[in-house]
């Protein structure tokens, strides 16, 4: 549902600034092919509009508040849609109908399109639903208490609306399984759908706890085993293995740059066994390193005519290193004499040197 704000302020139903004390809603059906409630709004926001106002349209799934009735909890702007002493006591919203409809005499009908127009009805009584369900939070009423949401026909049969047959003549008209007992579950089931956003994060919370507290699966012991002993997956800090929980983004970088360190490690030992500095000098010193920056230029010529073509520059960089030892992984952590903070010589894997 989209809810959109619109008042009818040049209606006179509106300026009369009267209230009622909301003790229930009334749904309508427009009674004409119009699936647009911008054209129902517009038409009626005249001061010359005295016969009827409502508090909203629908149409599709868009939803329009066309008298004050978000405002204050239990209160509402006394409108004029139902036509007796339910203008009192209900607000009342109508629904927009299908274009492919055309009426034949008081609430009957017929249709050119009923794929299309059973389409849209079950749009806008589904928006009226979402729309009703937000109405009944917000004034604290019980859609399926006793005369809370009653449609136009039911309130003629209370006595507290005039002679109209909508919004039931619309579904029955076009075959539909649809009626206010259906209507207002509908309602009751979305109020208890309506969940905050707080909500939903402790049900996945509680959802992830207990995923985490899941022993794993029989199939995967040999990976397992092998991931534990390689340093691959340690678990949560209270033991928990987790293996059952989802693994996010920032876990699965974790487990690549473990075997990325390891593979490194392993690449580096096999290059200084092979070099004879043994399987311990993983590691090369670089005692001296010298590195050298030329300006130097280079001419592009015409091979027919020797001439120039391009004259480009560029820059020369000359790495000389000299004063190789190698080392073991463990003397990397040794304190070099020297001055404090001052770095004496440089340390690179001896698969970079190779």
């Amino acid at each position: 549902m989209n809810l959109h704000q619109l008042f009818l302020t040049n209606n006179p139903c509106y300026k009369a600034e009267r209230s009622i004390s909301v003790e229930g809603l009334m749904p309508h059906s427009v009674g004409c092919p119009q699936p647009d409630p911008l054209v129902f709004i517009k038409n009626w926001d005249r001061t010359s509009y005295d016969r009827a106002c409502v508090h909203g349209f629908v149409g599709g799934a868009e939803a329009y508040e066309t008298l004050p009735m978000f405002s204050t909890p239990g209160k509402a702007h006394r409108g004029w849609h139902g036509g007796g002493s339910s203008n009192n006591t209900h607000i009342g919203v109508e629904m927009c109908e299908p274009s492919c409809i055309q009426y034949t005499g008081g609430a009957s009908f017929v249709c050119t399109d009923r794929v299309k127009a059973v389409a849209f009805v079950k749009q806008t009584t589904q928006t009226a639903v979402e729309l009703f369900a937000k109405l009944c939070k917000f004034h604290g009423l019980d859609p399926l208490a006793p005369g809370v949401i009653v449609s136009h026909a039911e309130g003629h049969k209370m006595g507290i609306a005039s002679n109209h047959g909508d919004p039931e003549h619309l579904w029955r008209g076009l075959g539909m399984d649809y009626d206010m007992d259906k209507f207002r579950a509908a309602v009751a089931a979305e109020m208890e759908d309506d969940m905050t956003k707080e909500q939903v994060l402790e049900i996945i919370k509680e959802y992830e706890t207990k995923k985490a507290d899941l022993g794993a699966n029989g199939w995967s012991a040999e990976a397992r085993a092998w991931a534990e002993q390689e340093g691959m997956i340690a678990g949560f800090s209270d033991g928990r293995m987790g293996y059952q929980t989802h693994c996010t983004r920032e876990m699965m970088v974790v487990f690549l740059f473990r075997l990325w360190q390891k593979e490194t490690k392993v690449k580096n030992a096999k290059a200084a066994e092979g070099s004879g500095m043994g399987p311990s000098a993983a590691f090369l010193r670089i005692k001296k390193l010298r590195i050298t920056f030329q300006q130097s230029s280079i001419l592009m010529v015409n091979a027919k005519t020797f001439r120039t073509i391009k004259k480009s520059s560029y820059l020369r960089i000359m790495v000389e290193v000299t004063g190789v030892e190698p080392v073991s992984e463990s003397a990397l952590t040794e304190t070099s004499p020297g001055a404090e903070g001052h770095l004496h010589s440089l340390v690179l894997p001896q698969a970079f040197m190779l």
